[in-house]
This record gives C-alpha cells, structure tokens and sequence, in this order.
C-alpha cells in the first residue's frame, strides 16, 4: 500500500483541515512535523492535507507533542504581532490625513467668512461716512469724527466728577482747583514759603522728655506742651518770636530759659486743652493715669478733678465752644464721656457713649466739638472708624465714617461740612460731614504705630502732621501730596499745633520724641492768591 498522501475515497481514515486553535486535533503520530505527509503552515492558521492512515499507529498515539503545540503556537503569535501594527500604523495614518485636511478646509472657510464680514463692515462704514457727509454739507458745517461710545462715557464720566469735585470743595470752605493734564493732575502746589523761626531744646535730650501734646489759646498768644516728663510747660510766643522777627534767622533757647513757667503733673500727659470763656487762666488735661483735671494757671493749682474711665489712659480732652463749657474725655476704656467742669463732687458725668459694634470695646483716641456748631462732636476709635454724634440725641452717631486701614488717632473739623482724620495706616483723610463720603486722601508721611499729632489750619486750608521718618509734613487741603516737609535732627515728630490767627501768615508749632520744640512761621506768596 502507498505510503503517500492519497486524494481517494480508499478505506483509509481521512482527517480534515484542521486549525490549530485546539492542540488535542487527532492528526497523526507523535513525530516531527516533516514527518506528517506534507504539512503546510500558513501565518494564522495551519491547514492539515488528508491521509492515509490505514498503515498508522492507533489513534491514540496519533496526539502532536506539547513542544510542537507550542512552537506552532510562538509562530503565529510572532506574525500576528509583526502584521497588526503595520495595519494599525496604516489606518492611524490615513485619519490623521483626513482629519487635517478637515481642518484645514474649515480654517479657509471660516477665513473667508471674516473677510465677507469685514468686507460688508467696511462698505457700512463707507455708506455711513458718505451719507454723514451729505448730511453736514446741508447743515453748512464741517465733518465731524463721532467719539466711540466707550470714550464718550468716560469723558462724561470725567466732566461729572470735575463738577462734584468742585462743589464739594466750595461746600468744604476749599478753594476749587482747575484740572490739570491728566500727568499732572495729582501734583501739589506750594503757596507757602515756611522758615524755622525758633528752637528750643534741652541740653541733655532724653525719650522721657517727649511731647505728647501741644496747644495754642484762644487768641494765639500762648503756647502749653505737655508728654513724658509729668510737666505743662507754658511758653509766651512773643518771647519766642516776634512778629516782625527777620525771615533769614532762627532763635535757640532751652526750656529753663523759654519756658514762663511749668506746672508738676502726677501722671504722664496725653492730651490739654485751654477752657473755653477763662481767659486762657484755666487748662484741662487727660493723662495716663484715667484722670482728668484742670489746672489754675495763675494759682497753679489743680481745681477740678475726675477719675471716671476706671484708671483706664484717657487720650483726648476737649470742651464745647459755645453755652456753658461741656467737657468730653475719650479713653482706653472704650468710652467718650461727656461731663460738667462744675459739679466736681459727683464727677459731673452727663453722657456715656459706646462707639463701635454693640458688645465690643473699642478704644476712644479722640474728641473734639465742632467749633461751628453747638451741637456735634466728633470721635476718633481704634476699629478703624469715626463718628460724629448729636450731643442732643446721643444713643448713636450720626455718621460713620469708614475707609481707614487702621486704627483713627485723630479727628478734626476743618469746616463746616468738613472733618479731616487721621489713622496709622501712614494717610490722612478729608471726609464731607454730611454724606461721610472720602473727598481727599493725604499721603507722604509715615505713621504705623505712634501718635504724630494732627492739626488744621481752618482760615488757610492747612493740614499739619507729624512723621516717624522725623519730619514735620504741610497738606494743603486741595491736594493730595504735601506741599511742605521739615526733618528734624533725632526723634520723630509726635505732636503738631497752628495757630488759629491770620489769613496771610500763618504759625506752625512742632515737638519731637526728643522734647525739642521747633516754631515755623509762613507767608504767603506774592504770586499766590486764594480762590
């Protein structure tokens, strides 16, 4: 019998194509592949040819060994793995192309879509300037360039707030100022021409000699000081300057010799202000102690006396300027008090006001009484607010006045409707009484932890402060930069006073944490007029 491969229908056992997906195929003897009668092997699947089995071993030893299974089976993994990735490298190919060509094809159309809107714009605008033209042509008038809207609201915006400003400031009691170029628009100018007149020093300067507190009387012709050293110190300003006292040269005294005389205090001083209707004979004082007394100047004698903030430092002392006197005291016990100089037995307290959230103490830095009205007071707080109360409704301010940083030190009427505060967010603050809107910031000096002083000229519009960069600081109330600076040699300027006289000439007194006192006298110049 042929021992090849037979095509015919003999008694033989004929096994099919078989694919080598189950390795149990009964195809032939346990032997090697070139053995099994013209195997073919193609890439994924092996095709059996048929044969004749009938001179073959039994069947049960026709079983393909695991070694050959596994052979077969690396094979058609490995051509599986070498023709897949090229079909998928293929495929990946054509759509990147197609969709680039997408891409692209929609960037030209949408090109060409903005060159049409463009296109038409541009014939619209055309139309518009032909027919504008027309239109002037009838009128007799030249052709006109319209503002685009956004310019045109920012020049009314502009012209609005030019308008305000000068309303404000005729409100104010301020001279109006004309607006400058936009660059210049913020630059201060000086009317002033200020000389340093007097100093008067000690010879051996200390911190204990630091002015807390300087004031004027009422008719400017004395001066008091009074800080660290427990003394009110009483000075002539005729001794110190004369009014007719050559503008080129400065006058050196010490204290001993300058001073008229000086009264011993118990405590330390934070705040004196002249009685009104004594004749500048009696002074009262607030000091670290929580005590508020009043001296007798030509006795130099205390006279009145009250310790009503609980032992708490009271910062600012001041009296109403018209009727019977009516004092108020601010202090570190949270309150402004308001109290009768004349019932001295009871501590003659007439009102207790709480400024500042309701359940949160907040310390009172200032107190001062409107000088053009008898009926409002004005406070200065460590929440970084102040008030104004009605001292004939005083269960709460009137106004409040929020937009410093920190905490308000002082606050000072300089008209009317105008209320100039300051704070130790290094600015001071111009507000409208009536709205308690900011018209103005001052900026230039420096103040992040001490009280500098702060006082305003009202005739001339001034503002004075001090400066820890130990510099005394001039504002003009109408700008916004100061338009006057002064350094001292050592110590920063922790108290400032002007004299509440003249129109033209003007006199500035400044102490130094050192205890030096310096008096600067100003004129106004000729080429200057007031608005």
């Amino acid at each position: 019998m042929a021992t090849s491969c037979q095509a015919t229908s003999c008694q033989a056992t004929t096994y099919p194509r078989v694919a080598l997906k189950g390795y149990q195929s009964r195809v032939g003897p346990k032997r090697k592949l070139s053995e099994l009668g013209g195997s073919i092997v193609y890439p994924q699947t092996i095709l059996m040819q048929s044969f004749d089995w009938s001179k073959a071993p039994q069947p049960s030893d026709h079983i393909i060994s695991a070694r050959a299974c596994t052979s077969i089976a690396s094979y058609v993994w490995a051509m599986n793995s070498l023709l897949q990735p090229q079909k998928s490298q293929e495929i990946t190919r054509n759509e990147e192309e197609e969709a680039a060509a997408a891409a692209a094809a929609a960037e030209k159309e949408e090109e060409e879509e903005e060159e049409e809107e463009e296109e038409d714009q541009r014939k619209e605008n055309q139309e518009n300037i032909e027919r504008r033209g027309v239109q002037d042509q009838e009128l007799a008038i030249a052709p006109q360039l319209e503002l685009p809207q956004e310019e045109e609201d920012q020049r009314k915006e502009k012209q609005e707030n030019i308008e305000r400003r000068e309303g404000q400031d005729q409100e104010l009691n301020v001279a109006p100022r004309l607006d400058p170029p936009q660059e210049e628009e913020e630059r201060a100018r000086c009317e002033w021409d200020f000389h340093l007149s007097a100093v008067v020093s000690t010879a051996a300067a200390s911190s204990s000699d630091t002015l807390g507190v300087i004031e004027f009387d009422s008719p400017g012709a004395l001066i008091a000081t009074g800080g660290i050293a427990r003394k009110i110190r009483i000075y002539s300003l005729s001794s110190l300057v004369s009014q007719e006292s050559d503008q080129t040269t400065t006058a050196f005294s010490e204290h001993s010799s300058a001073c008229s005389y000086y009264i011993c205090t118990p405590a330390k001083l934070s705040s004196l202000r002249w009685r009104p209707g004594s004749g500048s004979r009696v002074i009262g004082s607030g000091d670290y102690d929580g005590v508020i007394t009043e001296y007798d100047l030509e006795r130099r004698v205390p006279v009145f006396e009250r310790d009503e903030h609980g032992g708490r430092r009271v910062w600012s002392v001041d009296y109403s300027s018209s009727g019977p006197a009516v004092g108020a005291s601010g202090s570190d016990d949270g309150t402004m008090q308001l109290w009768d100089p004349r019932c001295s037995d009871s501590g003659g307290c007439l009102s207790t006001v709480r400024p500042g959230e309701v359940g949160r103490s907040t310390a009172v830095c200032s107190v001062e009484f409107s000088p053009f009205d008898s009926t409002t007071v004005a406070v200065g707080c460590a929440d970084r607010r102040a008030y104004t109360y009605d001292l004939r409704n005083m269960s709460g301010p009137v106004r409040v006045f929020d937009g410093h940083a920190k905490a308000v030190t002082y606050a000072k009427f300089l008209g009317a409707q105008a209320l100039v505060s300051a704070s130790i967010d290094s600015c001071l603050k111009l507000w409208n009484v009536a709205d308690a809107c900011v018209v103005r910031t001052y900026r230039g000096h420096v103040n992040a932890r001490n009280f500098v002083g702060l006082s305003v000229w009202r005739d001339g519009g001034l503002i004075a402060c001090g400066s820890e960069s130990d510099q005394v600081f001039v504002y003009d109330a109408k700008w916004g930069e100061p338009i006057w600076a002064h350094r001292f040699e050592r110590g920063f300027v922790s108290s400032v006073c002007w004299r509440q006289a003249g129109s033209d000439r003007c006199t500035l007194v400044a102490g130094g944490s050192d205890g030096v006192l310096q008096l600067f006298v100003g004129t106004r110049k000729a080429s200057s007029s007031r608005g």
